[in-house]
């Protein structure tokens, strides 16, 4: 797949999985037993994730960045978020949170999973 392809749907990804996450923050406050308000700023971070990726991407369509430049810092940005995932969903756990930790879990096990694919796309040299 191609490196732009590949960060338009990531982006797209982000900033609709953050829209679709707010929009269902009071239903699933009240499923995971925590305050709206707190899935909102996860929410936010999952949009403005998908907006940082928009922005580059468009940054790449203007020639103002390489793609393979881009695409390095969605992977480490999905890097990071897949290690802060891990001590929440544990401090989640501990708190009585169960759902809430296994959201948080499987959050950054998946983004891992790509962070992880987008430094191999960089090492093989997708375009």
């Amino acid at each position: 797949m191609r490196t732009t392809a590949w960060l338009a749907r990531d982006a797209a990804a982000g900033w609709g999985a953050g829209v679709l996450f707010a929009a269902l923050a009071p239903m699933l406050g009240a499923l995971y037993g925590v305050s709206p308000l707190l899935l909102v700023g996860l929410a936010l971070v999952n949009a403005a994730y998908g907006a940082a990726g928009l922005s580059m991407l468009a940054r790449v369509a203007c020639g103002e960045m390489a793609a393979p430049q881009a695409l390095g810092r969605i992977a480490a940005a999905n890097l990071v978020w897949a290690a802060l995932c891990a001590p929440a969903s544990a401090a989640a756990l501990w708190s009585g949170l169960p759902l809430l930790a296994a959201h948080l879990f499987v959050e950054g096990a998946v983004v891992g999973a790509l962070g992880l694919y987008e430094r191999r796309m960089i090492q093989s040299g997708t375009r």
